[in-house]
């Protein structure tokens, strides 16, 4: 995910220049706003702490306006599903920032890049640093995304690209097993070297050129064209709003059925599909007018568009 979405970046910063930043996190951030101000009137008026000092202060207000960090819920427990997955836009939103001097950087030396973003993770690894760990974590596919679109993966023979990929995929994958069957109860992200080196492989591989054109075949199947062009148009608010869906139909069905039951997963999978449709018709109109304000961000000067 984090490659491609590096690579449709680099198109981006070739299109547009610097302003091509301002446009994708007008982009993002106006959904995410309407998310915001939904989420905190909740926070606000359910299970209000009484004592002012266990309410959200400015201090954190203002990571759920600009979420350069993940916004907290403080006092509020019961918020989580609004809070959980925000390292998604964080993470993007620092990654979208450092692209004009990351592109730069890439194009100049790219093997040396991406060597040193994976020497970085492993730095904070080790140091067992927090902040910003989800960014080091994928700047390497990334980085990966922002090269492949001036055909520097292309450009790498062919035996070479298959045995580094492939080497990444038994490492990583390989790492991934042993951890999991070691620690069975464990989430993968207590393992982020062996996952960054696994969709590393995966990312490459995908964004070698000859894969793209195989994308090109979906045009043959019309409604999987026009389903795909409508979860683009409101990507963010699906995002955003698929967990809490989540959240609220696991509510409501674990009284009335076994967590592990056949019939409550398939109505979980309908009820949360359902919410976030609801969501969607009811915030997605922002996203759409995100984009619409995000086209009106001027082209930076020597950027005359895809003619140049």
């Amino acid at each position: 995910m984090f490659g491609i979405a590096g690579h449709l970046m680099a198109a981006s910063l070739d299109r547009y220049g610097p302003a091509a930043v301002a446009r994708r996190m007008v982009r993002m951030i106006l959904p995410f706003w309407a998310f915001s101000l939904v989420a905190l009137a909740l926070m606000h008026s359910v299970g209000r702490p009484a004592d002012p000092a266990r309410r959200i202060g400015w201090d954190e207000l203002i990571w759920w306006i600009l979420p350069l960090q993940v916004p907290s819920a403080g006092e509020a427990t019961w918020a989580w599903p609004f809070t959980i997955g925000l390292w998604y836009i964080s993470t993007y939103l620092w990654l979208i920032l450092i692209s004009p001097v990351a592109l730069l950087l890439i194009r100049r030396w790219p093997g040396s890049c991406v060597v040193a973003s994976i020497v970085i993770l492993i730095g904070f690894h080790l140091g067992q640093i927090e902040q910003g760990f989800y960014i080091v974590s994928y700047l390497p596919c990334w980085l990966l995304g922002l090269a492949s679109h001036g055909g520097r993966l292309q450009r790498i023979p062919a035996r070479t690209f298959y045995a580094t990929a492939s080497a990444l995929a038994v490492v990583g994958g390989c790492w991934i097993a042993i951890f999991m069957a070691t620690h069975p109860a464990t989430a993968l992200n207590h393992v982020p070297i062996a996952t960054t080196l696994w969709s590393m492989a995966w990312a490459v591989v995908l964004l070698r050129p000859h894969s793209r054109v195989q994308l090109h075949r979906l045009s043959e199947y019309p409604a999987v064209c026009q389903v795909l062009r409508l979860i683009n148009t409101w990507a963010v608010t699906i995002y955003l709003w698929h967990i809490v869906a989540g959240a609220l139909i696991v509510a409501v069905l674990t009284p009335a059925l076994p967590p592990d039951s056949a019939a409550n997963l398939v109505l979980r999978v309908i009820g949360m599909a359902i919410l976030t449709a609801l969501a969607v018709v009811s915030f997605g109109w922002v996203e759409t007018l995100s984009s619409r304000y995000a086209r009106l961000c001027k082209i930076s000067p020597g950027h005359a568009g895809p003619g140049r």
